[in-house]
């Protein structure tokens, strides 16, 4: 991918495809534009709009993806750095996002124990159900303690100190 600024832009028509936008007749068309970038590089690049969406001046991020002999290069062109689905500015730090899928599937078991063990297990045991499953997942808890706090209704007392009695 190169980046350069739109030095001019040319409408060439347009054509139906099955991935252009739809129009009022029923068909979906691709509109063509010839973009010259300061840099020298002339191509061809098609959007879903009459009217190109990068005018004369604008910081484009382009990429040449065929070279025919009579028509010239052709490709894409768009806004530098968007469908980078990697950006780490937005995206929270990994650990992160594991901890809320467990937090998530946690949560969901919890529920589902308490509607199979209504007799043993309170609504307000819910969260702490759900807290001590993701400790078991997280490997902060033994599994043997989650379930025999399960089994005996004792979700809410503290099971962590590994003693036997």
């Amino acid at each position: 991918m190169s980046i350069s600024k739109v030095k001019s832009v040319t409408g060439n028509g347009s054509f139906e495809n099955d991935y252009g936008a739809l129009q009022e007749n029923g068909k979906k068309l691709l509109f063509s534009f010839e973009y010259e970038m300061e840099d020298g590089t002339i191509i061809k690049a098609n959007h879903k709009t009459d009217t190109s969406p990068f005018p004369v001046g604008s910081e484009v991020e382009y990429e040449v993806k065929k070279t025919h002999p009579d028509h010239g290069k052709s490709g894409s062109v768009k806004k530098p750095d968007t469908g980078n689905y990697q950006n780490n500015a937005t995206k929270p730090n990994g650990v992160d996002v594991q901890l809320m899928i467990v937090r998530q599937s946690s949560l969901n078991r919890a529920v589902d124990i308490l509607i199979n063990n209504c007799d043993k297990v309170s609504v307000g045991d819910v969260e702490i159900l759900a807290e001590r499953l993701t400790s078991w997942v997280m490997q902060e808890t033994k599994p043997e303690a989650v379930v025999e706090a399960v089994q005996n209704g004792s979700i809410g007392e503290d099971t962590t100190d590994d003693l036997p009695f």
